[in-house]
């Protein structure tokens, strides 16, 4: 890899991490250069603004959502079991998912492109095929999609909260079959 790919590699995983931990507004371009080493002009030559760099980590978690969804799962239930142990894989992806769903109000009104778009299409396109779904609306389909996603995602990002309020043992049952669980009316 040219060091130029390196460095936007370098530059896009500490943004992950960063998005993840303080969201959108809580980081600035400066604490992301100044964890590598690099200056400011850097960041930007590669990504030209906060947000692009910010859009580019988003596009990267729908790129993965996207890649293992085309490796065709064979239901709504494969797809949701997919993103499941990705999120409990990458929590990072989880929390940066929900504050994207959740924090972006402001920059809502402004965006041109919605990287997450692709990923949430995909997942209704598969939850149309549901029969258990056979004849509810697109707008139906779309919620419960929503719901699912919404869950997983909280479930990946809750955890040291719920085993410190619940106990190691509860958890691991609960952790053991919140998939099988959340699948079974589907």
């Amino acid at each position: 890899m040219k060091n130029a790919e390196v460095t936007k590699t370098q530059f896009l995983d500490v943004a992950k991490k960063l998005f993840a931990q303080k969201g959108f507004y809580g980081v600035s371009i400066a604490s992301i250069s100044g964890e590598l080493g690099f200056t400011k002009q850097a960041l930007l030559h590669h990504f030209g603004s906060k947000e692009g760099l910010y859009g580019a980590v988003l596009e990267g978690i729908s790129r993965r959502f996207l890649e293992a969804l085309e490796e065709g799962p064979d239901s709504l239930q494969d797809a949701v079991r997919q993103m499941f142990e990705h999120m409990m894989r990458e929590k990072d992806d989880a929390r940066i998912v929900m504050r994207e769903l959740l924090d972006n109000s402001e920059r809502a009104e402004q965006s041109r492109k919605w990287y997450l778009r692709p990923f949430l299409d995909r997942l209704l396109e598969i939850g149309r095929q549901n029969s258990n779904w056979a004849g509810e609306s697109d707008a139906e389909i779309f919620a419960r999609v929503y719901q699912l996603v919404g869950a997983v995602n909280y479930w990946a990002i809750s955890g040291p909260t719920l085993w410190r309020m619940y106990g190691e043992d509860t958890m691991t049952e609960i952790g053991d079959t919140f998939p099988e669980a959340l699948l079974k009316d589907l």
